[in-house]
């Protein structure tokens, strides 16, 4: 089964830096990889993950970054934004939203629940976890393949961006950046935010 989600920018870094291969976080970014979950995005979501990763704060070199976002198009899915009457209190955070909104079974994945309104379809990484665990468990057959046909240059970016990861992980646990507490990745998004509105 697929699942569909727009993965929030903390979700995206806290994957990248997480030395906890055990963690919902990391979970959900091999789901991603493997095709499990397919990342809903729009050029300004994308735009957004660039930007954090390359803060200066992270130390991740501008390729890694480009081999995690061109994965993220490879095996995601570009969506339109749809209007939203929920009340959001950050106007940054209502893209993604609104990209959810784009499909009728999507989720939107955050590692930080209190900045969005409260919705069954608005989760943390270990609901999202559980939510295919319990999906897993109530049926014996899959009812699609687990991997689908790839062309060599697709399979060629994933293995780049995994590699990437693995790269980016090991250099957080040296810079000791690893298992940033999530509040400090949001402060950081913020600093990215309020920079692009000045």
């Amino acid at each position: 089964m697929k699942y569909y989600a727009v993965i929030d920018t903390n979700v995206i870094v806290s994957s990248q830096l997480s030395s906890r291969a055990d963690s919902p976080i990391v979970q959900i970014w091999d789901l991603i990889m493997n095709g499990d979950i397919i990342a809903m995005f729009n050029e300004d979501i994308l735009e957004e993950y660039e930007q954090v990763l390359l803060r200066d704060k992270f130390n991740i070199n501008t390729q890694k970054v480009q081999e995690i976002i061109s994965a993220i198009k490879v095996r995601g899915l570009s969506c339109e934004r749809c209007d939203c009457e929920l009340d959001i209190q950050d106007a940054d955070d209502k893209k993604f939203v609104e990209v959810m909104l784009s499909r009728d079974d999507s989720y939107l994945i955050t590692g930080n629940l209190k900045h969005f309104p409260s919705n069954s379809r608005i989760i943390s990484p270990a609901d999202m976890i559980m939510i295919i665990k319990a999906n897993i468990q109530e049926s014996s057959l899959l009812n699609e393949p687990g991997s689908e046909y790839m062309s060599d240059k697709k399979r060629e970016i994933l293995n780049k961006a995994i590699a990437a990861t693995l790269e980016i992980r090991q250099s957080a646990k040296l810079d000791g950046i690893a298992e940033m507490d999530i509040a400090d990745i949001d402060r950081i998004i913020r600093e990215y935010r309020n920079g692009k509105k000045k």
